[in-house]
């Protein structure tokens, strides 16, 4: 997996200047001292919407990290998703959101009929956050004749592995390189993201299973970005698209491909550095390639229920 670089970027930019006319859309929530910066991750360098829509028109494969619940991510998503769509007659784009199996009104739509899939794919009913937020985004690929595609482990598969048992089968599973361990640091980091995406609450011994689960379900988004070989967009959670899940599956299956990871980071109103925000800003250790900072949404009290669900027995 070949990841860009600043000066390659900047060369892309110059060499589709035609690009800039793609128009960011406006942000709807509150704004903050970071809202609309956009920076290259590793090296902390301000960029540009025209060098950000030059490098997702030259990568083949382009992960767009989102929270699910801000709709500013997935205006951005849908401006990306057009770029890439312009700069290629051919590609496809893949939903966390649907699972495999599920993914029937996806091969089945129009740009016409796009409000219509979200009860098709009983897209609310299965927790995803209003499907009007994502509607444009799968608009935008179907204009331009772009397939859409499931990227989430079918129901069956993820029923076996909560059962404790394989329901992959050895050669699936090198195929897939699930084979290969995660290197120390990237399931630290992958192990830390889950008790914190639990309010800490998970309980130890819990972790290993859900780790399990995400790596299956990385390891499934990547094959879905590598089944054909057109450029293709991942539209899925930040945390799918960082070195330890989809971009591990993608260099061990596909090193050859170039790809640009995305993060949109809500920015409050308080922080004025984005190292503060983004892991590793400004290092080669930084998770992905492009930090863009957004509006920050109010959430309430998002631990309330896993407290609930997770306290001791009377």
């Amino acid at each position: 997996m070949r990841t860009f670089t600043t000066a390659l970027l900047l060369v892309a930019a110059t060499a589709a200047p035609a690009l800039a006319a793609s128009e960011i859309p406006a942000f709807v929530g509150p704004n903050a001292p970071l809202v609309g910066a956009i920076h290259d991750a590793r090296t902390g360098e301000a960029l540009t919407p025209e060098i950000v829509a030059a490098m997702v028109a030259e990568a083949d494969l382009v992960l767009l990290g989102e929270r699910h619940d801000n709709p500013d991510h997935h205006a951005l998503q849908a401006w990306a998703t057009g770029v890439a769509a312009a700069a290629h007659p051919e590609g496809r784009l893949v939903l966390e959101m649907v699972r495999r199996g599920e993914d029937v009104p996806l091969a089945e739509a129009s740009a016409q009929d796009v409000e219509a899939l979200g009860e098709a794919l009983a897209w609310e009913a299965n927790g995803w956050p209003d499907f009007a937020m994502y509607a444009p985004i799968l608009e935008a690929a179907l204009e331009a004749d772009w397939t859409l595609h499931a990227g989430d482990v079918d129901r069956e598969t993820m029923g076996a592995l909560a059962s404790d048992t394989d329901p992959l089968g050895e050669t699936e599973r090198a195929r897939l390189a699930l084979d290969a361990p995660l290197p120390d640091a990237a399931l630290a980091t992958m192990e830390q993201a889950i008790v914190e995406g639990h309010c800490g609450l998970l309980p130890d011994e819990a972790v290993p299973g859900f780790v399990a689960a995400q790596r299956l379900r990385d390891a499934s988004l990547a094959d879905a970005l590598l089944e054909a070989p057109s450029p293709a967009v991942l539209i899925a959670g930040a945390g799918h698209v960082g070195p330890e899940a989809v971009p591990f599956y993608l260099a061990a299956r596909a090193p050859e491909r170039e790809t640009l990871t995305i993060a949109f980071v809500e920015a409050p109103a308080d922080v004025e550095e984005p190292g503060a925000l983004a892991p590793g800003f400004g290092t080669q250790d930084a998770p992905v390639d492009i930090a863009w900072f957004t509006p920050a949404i109010e959430r309430g009290d998002v631990c309330a229920s896993l407290r609930e669900r997770f306290a001791p027995a009377d």
